[in-house]
């Protein structure tokens, strides 16, 4: 975690130049105890990238080389796999049973303050299963057409997870607080709203409201209106009927 805000900036130079084919995904967090990292720094902060590269192996390699090359990595697992192992890779650190909470931000841009910020708060994580995620947007998703679907916000080119993760009730109040100073922290240097799924149920109304375009939001509503009047599908993330 020393070396976060060098890794950060390559994070931030490597997605600003990547093709579509190229996904990159920052992770702040303490070490698993995973057999590829050396026994030395499990549990310790350490910053990592993780990447998908989707077109053919050849091209992957000189695309993925910068990251594997501008510094001592304590591991590097860049290599061809299957999607399935890929996509699941990370399962096993969100077990049923654990109490989360979640918020997030959109960003256009990886500046030097927001560097600062999140190396900062990234060190002070105080759960072992606590994460700050950063990742990679734009590409093919920001060139449809948004009315298409409803997506939020598709012209972001980052969104930030922060993911406080903790086993006990007895410290709720410690880990939100953690979650709750490194979302204000970010906050002036972010879009003004966030990714829908990245949300608990203490977010508001207003906040729900700016994860979508307006109008996106006010087709919600109509569909709101006409198929569940009552409210009756209230959970989740809540767009109330008209």
């Amino acid at each position: 975690m020393t070396q976060a805000r060098s890794v950060i900036h390559q994070y931030r130079q490597i997605t600003a130049a990547a093709p579509d084919e190229l996904c990159c995904l920052l992770i702040l967090r303490h070490a698993p105890a995973a057999p590829y990292l050396p026994p030395s720094v499990h549990g310790k902060p350490i910053a990592a990238i993780a990447v998908c590269w989707t077109a053919g192996p050849a091209d992957g390699r000189d695309a993925v080389r910068p990251l594997k090359t501008f510094a001592r990595p304590l591991a590097d697992t860049i290599a061809p796999k299957p999607f399935a192992e890929h996509q699941t890779m990370l399962d096993a650190g969100q077990p049923f049973g654990r109490r989360y909470y979640w918020k997030s931000h959109y960003f256009d841009e990886i500046g030097d303050d927001l560097i600062d910020a999140m190396a900062e708060h990234a060190g002070r994580i105080a759960s072992p299963h606590s994460a700050a995620l950063l990742m990679h947007l734009g590409g093919a998703p920001a060139r449809m057409d948004p009315s298409t679907n409803a997506v939020g916000l598709r012209t972001a080119s980052y969104v930030l997870n922060i993911q406080a993760a903790w086993e006990s009730a007895q410290e709720d109040q410690r880990h939100l607080a953690w979650a709750r100073e490194y979302w204000t922290a970010t906050r002036p240097f972010s879009t003004g709203s966030g990714y829908i799924n990245f949300m608990t149920e203490d977010q508001g109304e207003a906040r729900v409201r700016a994860a979508y375009p307006a109008d996106v939001y006010a087709r919600l509503r109509d569909v709101k209106s006409k198929f569940d009047p009552g409210n009756l599908f209230h959970g989740a993330q809540n767009i109330p009927p008209r």
